[in-house]
C-alpha cells in the first residue's frame, strides 16, 4: 500500500509539470528563478561567512557572560553552534535589544 501511494504522489507532481507547460507566464517566472539561484547562493555564502566571523568574535568577547533572563544554556556565546544561533536571531531582529542590555551588564 505504501508503494502505491508513493507512485500516486509522483503522478500528482507530474500534473504540476503539465500545468507549467500550459501557462507561459509561470514558465517565465520559474525560468527567472532558476537563473538567479547561483546569485542567491553567492549572497547566502557571504552571509554565512560574515556570521562565522562574528560568531568567532562573539565567542572571544562574550563566552564568560553569566546566564540571566535571555542568556541561557541555548542562547549564549559559549559554543560555536550557540553563537551561530544567537547571531541568526539577531539578524532577524528578534529581541536583540534585550540581549544587548544583558551583554552590556
Amino acid at each position: 500500500m505504501g508503494t502505491g501511494l508513493t507512485i500516486l504522489r509522483a503522478f500528482r507532481i507530474l500534473r504540476i509539470v503539465k500545468v507549467l507547460q500550459r501557462f507561459k507566464s509561470v514558465r517565465v517566472i520559474l525560468g527567472a528563478f532558476l537563473n538567479i539561484i547561483p546569485n542567491i547562493t553567492n549572497v547566502m555564502a557571504l552571509f554565512v561567512l560574515i556570521l562565522f566571523i562574528y560568531a568567532c568574535i562573539g565567542i572571544n568577547l562574550f563566552s564568560k557572560v553569566k546566564a540571566l533572563d535571555n542568556i541561557n544554556s541555548y542562547n549564549n556565546f559559549q559554543t560555536f553552534s550557540g553563537a551561530m544561533l544567537i547571531l541568526l536571531r539577531f539578524s532577524t531582529g528578534e529581541d536583540w535589544n534585550a540581549y544587548m542590555y544583558e551583554f552590556a551588564n
